[in-house]
């Protein structure tokens, strides 16, 4: 039996360059960030997909503090408005880049970049 491939849903995430430098220097530190406390989530870049097989799912890509910050991706089918956890993508000390998640549905990719 010849396997199917999975459709592919790519969306992009843009983030002003200061912003980008701000957090990459929060995401260099060794040591937690004074300002928040060990595990808080600093900024989160959301972004929706499009209905996919009668189902909607959400990205997240949050940057989260910690002894040594570090970005969490993490997919979302969203059911009633809120968001189930269905991909937990592996932590990063890079904001910039794309993002993987594979599940039943498909790939979702995202695509986080600067913007001047």
């Amino acid at each position: 039996m010849k396997r199917k491939d999975k459709p592919i849903y790519v969306k992009s995430i843009e983030i002003p360059n200061k912003e980008v430098r701000e957090l990459n220097k929060i995401l260099k530190r060794k040591t937690s960030h004074p300002d928040w406390k060990d595990g808080a989530v600093i900024q989160t870049f959301t972004v929706a997909f499009d209905q996919i097989s009668n189902k909607k799912f959400e990205a997240d890509i949050k940057v989260c503090n910690a002894p040594s910050p570090y970005v969490d991706p993490v997919l979302f089918e969203v059911i009633e408005g809120i968001g189930h956890e269905v991909y937990v993508g592996e932590l990063t000390d890079s904001l910039l880049g794309e993002y993987h998640f594979n599940i039943d549905e498909g790939e979702f990719i995202v695509n986080v970049i600067s913007k001047n």
